[in-house]
């Protein structure tokens, strides 16, 4: 009897310390994540006032913006809601810059390279795709990196709004270097623009009347789409993290 108790303190004693280091490293994790959703806020919310045009990201709100999610990521770098975020910052910053290739060039890499981080951690999340299918076409990279994305946020994204908007634009502006699986998905996400939401596809048409392919490629049933003048000002496309951020997600 006594040379059970024995034999068994020392099993409880490991138990034991398994389960403070155990508790241990569920609070520092905690506290990490914490840590790093604390950092993040203030440069989500410039961001999403950005995106919805509530507020002018200047300068130094992106500095801001920048600095808050470098260091979330420093404590959370498996967050994919965080390289969505600076995605989308960088994209943004691109707007400044535009027409100076020099200039443009190293923020487009950064922001492929956080869509990318994005969509490997969720895979099932359209935005980042579509996010990838945007950068790669603005770099001129038509390749099979470009249209796995573009199939990708079709896939998981065909009814978002956002998603469709964005893949007609990057389709319509590098359709001479797509195979036939790329423009017929292009073609998919017009017929389903066009179903969901007529006046608002044929505006996006007519403000991309310049890049459009012959009509005869398209194969789509829009009525006049292709010839007609809109009554109503076309508006511009909106970006992956901007339906993210009305979401309440970036």
């Amino acid at each position: 009897m006594t040379s059970r108790a024995k034999s068994g303190g020392p099993a409880r004693l490991l138990a034991a310390l398994a389960l403070l280091l155990l508790c241990a490293w569920a609070v520092n994790q905690a506290a990490r994540l914490g840590w790093a959703s604390f950092q993040a806020i203030e440069a989500r919310a410039l961001l999403k006032r950005a995106m919805e045009g509530s507020g002018a990201m200047t300068a130094q709100n992106w500095g801001r913006a920048r600095s808050g999610l470098l260091t979330a990521l420093e404590w959370d770098p498996d967050n994919p809601e965080y390289h969505q975020a600076m995605a989308d910052l960088y994209l943004l910053r691109l707007m400044r810059v535009q027409g100076d290739r020099s200039k443009m060039s190293p923020y487009f890499e950064v922001a492929l390279q956080h869509f990318h981080r994005a969509a490997a951690l969720r895979p099932t999340w359209p935005f980042s795709h579509a996010g990838i299918v945007v950068v790669k076409q603005q770099m001129g990279r038509i390749d099979a990196d470009f249209k796995h994305a573009l199939a990708m946020a079709s896939r998981y994204g065909p009814w978002e709004a956002a998603v469709q908007d964005q893949l007609i634009v990057a389709g319509f502006g590098s359709w001479s270097a797509l195979d036939e699986p790329a423009r017929e998905i292009i073609r998919d996400n017009l017929r389903r623009a066009h179903q969901s939401r007529p006046q608002q596809s044929a505006a996006l048409l007519a403000a991309l009347k310049p890049l459009a392919p012959p009509c005869g490629q398209l194969a789509v049933h829009l009525p006049n789409a292709c010839a007609a003048p809109v009554p109503t000002a076309p508006t511009a496309p909106r970006t992956p993290g901007a339906a993210a951020a009305r979401k309440g997600a970036t």
